[in-house]
């Protein structure tokens, strides 16, 4: 009886949150696994998760507040919770995918502008080891065994520089690789980093889904034999009340 009574103070008509709008497909749809292979489509991707995710928020905002108005309301302010999050979770992939894709992009333009330095360092560093000949001035008046002993020096000077300018070239372009190969190998564990780290977050919020639906069915089972355990109180006490003899009335003496 005093069931029947609580659910006739609420309205009849109680509130139904629109699931379909919550989990909206639009966006998951339309990038999915693999499907972002340009620069453009990755930055409107991202722009459409911010957008997606703004009205995701708004809608489950309302939809939490309406649930005040149900019987249930524990249970339905769950269930939307719960597809928030699932929602959460598919955006969460699309912009994962768009953002290692644009983090991509960047660097490989810069692998290519550093690849034009290191061209342009080496052809300075050639030009550098090997610069134009001048022309050996005449000596008016020089024995020959001294402009022999000179040019010899001279050469020997010139062969120097162009060594050492070698050398000096090779050394640079080594570590410009090295440090090159630094850099990818960085930016490839970071890439590795994030992807362990958001198949990490999704396995949570996986499980985090799991445990509150379980929690709930819990819920639901101990709600329906609290009722039924009334229900049947009641019962013994409305055929206890009904086969009870009636007392008579004392007699006027």
């Amino acid at each position: 009886m005093g069931i029947a009574v609580c659910l006739a103070a609420f309205p009849a008509f109680a509130f139904s949150p629109d699931f379909k709008a919550i989990e909206d497909d639009l966006v998951p749809n339309r990038y999915p696994d693999g499907s972002i292979r340009s620069r453009s489509v990755a930055e409107q991707a991202v722009a459409d998760v911010k957008q997606a995710r703004t009205k995701l928020n708004e809608i489950s905002d309302y939809s939490t507040r309406r649930c005040y108005s149900n019987f249930f309301v524990n249970s339905c302010i769950d269930d939307v919770r719960k597809a928030k999050m699932r929602q959460e979770a598919r955006l969460r992939k699309v912009e994962s995918q768009a953002k290692g894709f644009i983090h991509e992009d960047k660097h490989r333009i810069e692998l290519r502008k550093q690849a034009e330095r290191d061209r342009r360092a080496a052809a300075r560093h050639s030009q550098e080891a090997h610069p134009p000949r001048a022309e050996a001035p005449v000596l008016k008046s020089a024995p020959q065994s001294l402009n022999d002993q000179k040019a010899r020096e001279r050469t020997a000077q010139r062969q120097a520089r162009h060594d050492e300018a070698v050398a000096r070239a090779t050394a640079e372009q080594a570590a410009r690789e090295k440090k090159a190969a630094e850099k990818r190998a960085r930016a490839e564990q970071r890439a590795r980093r994030a992807q362990q780290n958001a198949a990490k977050q999704n396995a949570r919020h996986a499980k985090a889904v799991a445990d509150q639906q379980h929690d709930r069915k819990v819920r639901e089972e101990r709600m329906k034999e609290r009722s039924r355990k009334q229900a049947e109180n009641a019962k013994k006490k409305s055929q206890q009340a009904a086969v009870k003899p009636a007392i008579p009335p004392k007699a006027n003496k």
